[in-house]
C-alpha cells in the first residue's frame, strides 16, 4: 500500500531541529527521517555530498528498528550565482529522488536551500483527496499525470500507480507515458467526436504528445501545465492541440 504525504508529520515534527540541520550542513544536502512525529538527522555518506546523499543502512536500521518511519526528509543545496531555469522550484524532486522514493515507500519531504534561506517544503507523493483545481505544478508531486490520476481515483475509483518508471522529466515528457498507461488501466483509443465526460486526452502543446488532461463537465478540460496552476479551461481552447482521446474500459 503506497503511503501518501500531507503536512501533518513535518507539522508535528521538529520544524526547527530540521531547519537547523539543513543550513548545518550546507553545502552538503541534509537526510533525516520523521520516526514517532520526531526528527532524526541522519549521516550523508555519499562520496559527492554536495550533489547527492547517501544514507548508511546500519544507520537506517537502528533508528527505524521495530518502528514505522513517517517521512524521510533531505534538502538539495544551490549557489545563488547558478541559474536553473528548466526548474520551477529548486525544491523539485529529481529523477533518482523519484525512483528512490518509490522504492522506500514512504512519503519525502524536500527542502532546498543555499546557506541561509531555505524553501518551502515540497512533500510527494500527496494524498489523492487534494483538491484538483488550484494546485501549485511540481514535478513528480503535483503535474499533469497527477492531476490525471487523482481525477480518476476522486471520480471513478480508478487507482492508477504514481507515474510510471521510465519518465524522465529532464527530457522532456514522451507519449510513452499515456501509452504505458492506456495499456496497462485499460483505456482504449476512441475519435474526437466521441468524447464524453471522464475520457482522456493526449495533446501536443511546445511539444509532441507531452501534455494530458480530462474533459470534464460544463465542456472543460482539466489539466495542469508546468509553471501554472490546475486548471479547467472551455473545451474549445485546447481542442486544436487534441492528439487523441482515451476512455477507460468501464465508462
Amino acid at each position: 500500500m503506497i503511503q501518501r504525504a500531507d503536512d501533518t508529520h513535518y507539522k508535528l515534527a521538529n520544524q526547527t531541529a530540521i531547519r537547523e540541520a539543513v543550513i548545518k550542513n550546507y553545502p552538503n544536502e541534509m537526510c533525516g527521517v520523521v520516526v514517532d512525529d520526531e526528527f532524526i538527522e541522519l549521516k550523508n555518506i555519499a562520496p559527492n555530498p554536495t550533489e547527492s546523499f547517501k544514507v548508511d543502512m546500519i544507520e537506517w536500521l537502528k533508528v527505524t528498528f521495530n518502528k514505522e518511519p513517517q517521512l524521510f526528509v533531505h534538502s538539495h543545496t544551490y549557489d545563488t550565482s547558478e541559474t536553473k531555469p528548466h526548474q520551477m522550484n529548486l525544491a523539485t524532486p529529481s529523477q533518482k529522488d523519484f525512483e528512490k522514493q518509490l522504492e522506500m515507500n514512504i512519503p519525502w519531504a524536500i527542502i532546498a536551500n543555499e546557506g541561509e534561506n531555505l524553501t518551502k517544503p515540497i512533500l510527494f507523493p500527496l494524498i489523492k483527496t487534494y483538491p484538483l483545481v488550484g494546485r501549485d505544478f511540481v514535478f513528480y508531486a503535483s503535474d499533469c499525470y497527477s492531476i490525471l490520476s487523482d481525477y480518476y481515483f476522486q471520480n471513478f475509483n480508478i487507482d492508477m500507480r504514481e507515474h510510471p518508471e521510465d519518465i524522465h522529466w529532464e527530457d522532456g515528457v514522451t507519449a510513452s507515458i499515456y501509452t504505458l498507461n492506456t495499456e496497462l488501466f485499460g483505456f482504449r483509443e476512441i475519435t474526437l467526436d466521441e468524447i464524453q465526460v471522464g475520457d482522456l486526452v493526449v495533446m501536443s502543446i511546445r511539444g509532441d504528445r507531452n501534455h494530458s488532461g480530462i474533459y470534464d463537465v460544463g465542456d472543460t478540460i482539466l489539466h495542469h501545465m508546468s509553471g501554472r496552476k490546475s486548471e479547467r479551461l472551455p473545451f474549445n481552447k485546447l481542442r486544436s492541440f487534441i492528439d487523441s482521446v482515451w476512455r477507460y474500459k468501464d465508462l
